[in-house]
């Protein structure tokens, strides 16, 4: 139902925030309310037949939809399409996006904000779990961030997409405990993996075993060949070990 709220002549664009292939990202003001906003445009659309969004950006409506009610989920306040045709989705405002928030402060962020924002991380990749999805962008540019009251919420959810078949025969769960096992193992040891990805984890599918490989782009305090656990693929003889300090 068209809500003149979020009407073209009501809201106020006051500057643009990011710009990618096929979308602008702005930061508006309701004229009404004074509210800020942050408005999705998608432009040019390729429609189906009868008239309908592309999947992909019907998919990202249901999926705001349906997981907005998490806190640490953007909230998706309105949509709508024109004739021209463009999209725009409304959303609740929120300042900037992890990897600026961290650009702007000259010193390393406090241990206990790490924390928050990780543990909100996790709030948010766990409710979107619960209903069987994938986000698959994960990374500082998709985590938007409330600096004032230093709450993380995820965004774009572009790219998400229901679980594989495989997780119908061994318990997701299982495998995020041993990815989180893994994870936590390397950066005991200081070492970051940087190049977490599907890819790069290797599956025994009759154990229901997860490991974690491909330790080409890692960053560490030290070689990598003192790292010794069941959760992580120890690389190949021969490959190179080199120290990398963050």
């Amino acid at each position: 139902m068209w809500n003149p709220e979020f009407g073209k002549g009501n809201l106020e664009k006051l500057e643009k925030m990011e710009e990618g292939e096929d979308n602008k990202v702005y930061k508006a003001r309701q004229k009404t309310t004074g509210k800020l906003l942050l408005i999705k445009k998608y432009k040019n659309l390729c429609l189906d037949e009868d008239g309908t969004l592309p999947p992909s950006r019907l998919c990202e409506i249901i999926d705001f939809e349906a997981l907005s009610e998490s806190s640490n989920v953007l909230r998706l306040l309105y949509w709508y399409k024109n004739e021209k045709p463009s999209l725009y989705m409304m959303f609740e405002f929120l300042d900037m996006d992890l990897k600026k928030f961290i650009d702007s402060n000259p010193t390393p962020l406090q241990p206990n904000l790490i924390q928050s924002f990780m543990y909100q991380l996790c709030k948010g990749v766990a409710h979107w779990h619960k209903f069987v999805m994938f986000h698959r962008d994960l990374n500082p540019q998709n985590l938007l961030v409330d600096t004032e009251k230093r709450i993380l919420k995820i965004a774009d959810l572009g790219l998400g997409t229901p679980f594989p078949d495989i997780f119908d025969n061994v318990s997701y769960e299982s495998f995020m405990y041993q990815l989180c096992m893994g994870v936590a193992h390397c950066h005991s040891l200081d070492v970051l993996h940087r190049d977490l990805k599907p890819e790069n984890l290797i599956v025994d599918t009759k154990k229901g075993i997860l490991k974690v490989a491909d330790f080409h782009i890692k960053m560490s305090f030290i070689p990598l060949s003192e790292i010794n656990s069941p959760q992580i693929k120890r690389p190949r003889k021969g490959l190179m070990k080199r120290t990398v300090r963050v």
